[in-house]
């Protein structure tokens, strides 16, 4: 039977304990529903601040965030000046704060409407259907949840929809070391150190900035561990 009018306010209305929130489909959902930004804090990742670093002003760029999460890196390039800022973010409870943090920074003057745009999709279909050209793609933190074919798409397709000249901000975690006790979502890690080393060996790119340093870190929601990570900082020719 479909719901009545009444109860689709009734539910609009009702607040959603974090407890009870359904698994979904993002691997990050419990984390985000107990703890919202607090989970990945709020400071820049590594090579994202590498690259903000180096250049400076983003005015009048294109830019697309893949797997957005709660939105800081997006935020931030927004605040820099890019014209427009393509977040696509699966999980609905971290959407939830991007369209929260973009709304507080156009109240407060900081970002003009409608420069941040939530699409609330999977990143590899997403890709699949844009024609958008982008000045900087970020990829962060989401490659080595998607299998392998699909994380072969995804770097296909942002090869083709950044613009020549154009920068992709790319780091995955590999299989180096074993999934924290407190994030099972990273059991099926799969990408390791060796075909890492490989994952943008073609002309396409001028890699000027690699760190496969090891992460060691602890998240609200967990004690110390350690990830295998790339980074990559990397232009298209």
């Amino acid at each position: 039977m479909r719901a009545s009018r009444e109860s689709v306010l009734a539910a609009l209305r009702s607040p959603v304990p974090a407890a009870s929130l359904s698994p979904g489909t993002g691997r990050y959902r419990h984390h985000y529903a107990a703890h919202g930004a607090a989970f990945w804090g709020d400071d820049l990742a590594a090579a994202v601040d590498r690259f903000f670093t180096a250049r400076q002003a983003l005015d009048g760029s294109r830019v697309l965030d893949l797997g957005a999460g709660t939105g800081r890196h997006c935020f931030e390039a927004a605040r820099r000046g890019a014209a427009t800022v393509d977040a696509v973010e699966l999980d609905a409870v971290a959407a939830q704060f991007i369209l929260e943090g973009s709304l507080r920074l156009e109240h407060a003057g900081i970002v003009p409407e409608g420069v941040i745009r939530l699409h609330a999709m999977n990143a590899v279909e997403y890709l699949h259907g844009t024609c958008a050209g982008y000045d900087l793609i970020i990829c962060y933190g989401m490659l080595h949840v998607l299998a392998g074919d699909d994380a072969a798409s995804v770097l296909s397709d942002v090869e083709r929809a950044l613009k020549p000249g154009g920068t992709l901000i790319l780091q995955f975690l590999t299989n180096k070391f074993a999934a924290p006790r407190e994030q099972p979502e990273l059991d099926d890690v799969w990408i390791s150190p060796d075909y890492a080393a490989r994952i943008l060996d073609c002309g396409a790119w001028d890699i000027w900035w690699r760190d496969d340093t090891d992460i060691r870190h602890s998240h609200i929601s967990s004690g110390d561990h350690q990830h295998g990570s790339q980074r990559f900082l990397a232009d298209r020719r």
